[in-house]
């Protein structure tokens, strides 16, 4: 009975896929036909998160719990460097960790963090927001690290981040605007959808309020349509959708600052050690790895991927937001050594902790498990406070092992302007 509860998630989950593709995913998989006579009978109902339970556990890889007597790594300093200012800068060059009032993020499903909490390959259809890296705050940075958790410690009265599970449109999203099956062109929408229940929100000042806004987005078309439709999702058309996004987002959100993180490079999943029931599952979860117009798909998706977040690099570096004393992008490079890692170019890549530390790669050997969202949540961080071209990229050996804490000559989240400051006098203070 395995095989049709199996297709039944799988192709009830579809939605990473055109319909129009899953007879090609289908014969990848080379599913007998005494099986697929059964799917219909199988998928008659409609998929919904609860549907998932039966077949989900509660032993995913997390992140080991910190002791209450351990103090939070930047707490010594907050005697001499304030979390937040006397009063509200009015400059998104000069705010501290604490000025932050909201969290909020527009992607996929490496950002609803989709199979963060069990350890069932089928946990893929289950959105574990409240763990999210970039937009997750459920507990505390002590059993669960994200940046929000990070940021309770400067501003207690942060707000934003989700908790709990559901989708995009569940009251505990809060503002986690992201979607599994996004695509780049579902940026604009996820953004309008935001600056909308922002500004609903009465416990916010919609005008004096800054915000932090991560950006994460893309992988789905690396992953399930550009190799099928290859002149829609090239690295161009990935730039201009991410542009239609940020200046929307300029236009109508006061008081921000956007985070773009560098778009992952996918063909990395093919490199980590896998089950066999991942195996079965990548065809569904990245098809263009497997399938596509190419002689070599992995090889043509990771240039792709590069090319993408070059786009990205030109974006940000265009000049486009750098006008706006209340408005500033700024790209987090942290997540690139997935692209290292998807060619595996140097002996000393085997070793990289994401290779070796199967903990942090989620049950489906996609997405990441709640111990690599808490990785990913450290990488982060040390970018927000890294000047703009010094921001690191190389994982940690463990979280914590390099978490970083603003400073008396450097106390603000860096910016391509102060980052100038900076490199003149080794301090963002003028």
């Amino acid at each position: 009975m395995i095989w049709p509860v199996f297709l039944t998630l799988l192709i009830s989950g579809v939605k990473y896929q055109a319909v129009g593709q899953l007879a090609e995913l289908m014969d990848l998989m080379k599913i007998p036909d005494s099986v697929m006579e059964q799917v219909d009978v199988w998928t008659r109902p409609v998929a919904n998160e609860a549907a998932f339970r039966p077949v989900v556990s509660r032993h995913a890889n997390c992140q080991k719990h910190m002791s209450s007597v351990i103090e939070f790594p930047c707490k010594r300093t907050f005697d001499r460097v304030p979390p937040r200012s006397p009063q509200p800068p009015t400059s998104v060059h000069r705010l501290r960790p604490g000025d932050i009032d909201v969290v909020a993020a527009i992607g996929d499903s490496l950002v609803a963090g989709d199979a963060a909490l069990d350890d069932s390959p089928f946990s893929v259809f289950i959105q574990y927001r409240g763990v999210s890296w970039c937009a997750g705050g459920q507990s505390d940075w002590r059993k669960y690290l994200t940046v929000p958790n990070i940021l309770k410690q400067f501003n207690p009265n942060v707000t934003g981040f989700s908790t709990g599970e559901g989708s995009y449109q569940s009251k505990n999203a809060r503002f986690n605007m992201a979607m599994p099956a996004a695509l780049d062109d579902d940026a604009l929408t996820q953004a309008q959808i935001l600056v909308s229940r922002i500004r609903a929100d009465p416990s916010i000042d919609f005008h004096k309020s800054w915000k932090l806004v991560t950006i994460f987005i893309g992988h789905n078309d690396l992953c399930s349509t550009a190799c099928f439709n290859p002149e829609k999702h090239t690295a161009l058309q990935h730039k201009k959708q991410l542009q239609k996004a940020l200046d929307f987002l300029r236009k109508n959100l006061p008081r921000t600052y956007v985070s773009l993180v560098t778009i992952g490079d996918v063909t990395y999943s093919m490199k980590v050690q896998r089950s066999m029931i991942c195996k079965l599952m990548h065809p569904f979860l990245c098809a263009c790895l497997h399938r596509g117009r190419s002689a070599n798909p992995v090889k043509w998706v990771g240039n792709l991927a590069r090319e993408y977040a070059q786009a990205e690099i030109d974006l940000v570096l265009s000049g486009r937001y750098d006008n706006d004393p209340e408005f500033a992008v700024e790209l987090m490079p942290f997540t690139s050594f997935t692209h290292q890692l998807g060619f595996m170019s140097t002996p000393a890549d085997m070793k990289s902790v994401w290779m070796t530390d199967k903990t942090l790669i989620g049950p489906d050997c996609f997405h990441m498990s709640q111990a690599g969202a808490a990785m990913m949540a450290n990488m982060y961080w040390n970018n927000l406070l890294e000047p703009s071209s010094l921001r690191s990229s190389s994982p940690p050996k463990a979280i914590f092992d390099r978490f970083l804490c603003p400073t008396e000559k450097n106390p603000y989240l860096f910016t391509k302007e102060n980052s100038v400051t900076f490199r003149a006098k080794a301090s963002q203070i003028i």
